[in-house]
């Protein structure tokens, strides 16, 4: 059965968004006391047994993914409703393992953890640009097809000598491609902010349009974030 996507909020929902961070700092408000009772609790493991419980290090876990959501929502890193509006994060405890860290076995199962907006650029480059020859964005944007790229809100620009990609802050066409990840709504645009060098401008992304607000990101880091 698949999962709900995650609730966003974006900057059109102010009063909704108001009402999510009052209740969502009440239950961060809880969180960080119950994190310092299983400090206490670890501990008396320690002096009980000369070694921490897994069990309680794996709940401890879970509760500070829970609460960095939470401050990720709060401090406006995201659009996206924490937990349980969205997935909680992925833990980093393997059972078994008290030392956090995969198994041996296992090293090579597991794929390179990739920042936010790295994860972000990776599955927009691997999106179809609406083209019948089904041409990729990552493709659109390495060959500068204009008419392509354009046509989803996305445009190679120049600035201050250095070549970037453009992104259309509200183009329909590119939130679409966000559609049932944890990107949708306007967290695409949330995640994008983070990666380094980027900066905001008011441009034409189709040439005969008045400017509208876009992320503008070096194209050299798009690229990278491609072959990742």
């Amino acid at each position: 059965m698949p999962m709900d996507p995650p609730m966003v909020l974006g900057p059109e929902q102010p009063w909704k968004r108001l009402l999510a961070m009052i209740a969502f700092g009440a239950v961060g408000y809880v969180l960080l006391p119950l994190l310092l009772l299983l400090a206490v609790t670890q501990f008396g493991f320690h002096l009980w047994g000369s070694q921490r419980n897994p069990r309680v290090a794996q709940l401890a876990d879970a509760i500070k993914a829970l609460l960095g959501s939470i401050l990720d929502f709060l401090l406006y890193r995201t659009d996206l409703l924490p937990y349980p509006f969205s997935s909680l994060p992925a833990e980093s405890v393997w059972p078994g393992n008290p030392s956090g860290a995969p198994p041996a076995d296992h090293l090579h199962d597991v794929p390179p953890a990739l920042e936010n907006w790295r994860e972000c650029l990776l599955h927009l480059g691997r999106c179809g640009a609406g083209d019948p020859t089904d041409i990729t964005i990552a493709h659109a944007i390495r060959t500068d097809d204009a008419e392509i790229l354009v046509g989803v809100g996305i445009r190679l620009w120049s600035l201050e000598g250095e070549a970037h990609v453009a992104f259309a802050a509200r183009n329909p066409a590119l939130g679409m491609l966000f559609t049932g990840t944890r990107w949708q709504g306007r967290a695409w645009l949330s995640a994008l902010k983070e990666a380094p060098g980027t900066v905001s401008r008011r441009i034409r992304i189709q040439p005969d349009a008045n400017p509208r607000h876009a992320l503008l990101l070096p194209l050299r880091l798009v690229l990278d974030a491609f072959d990742a």
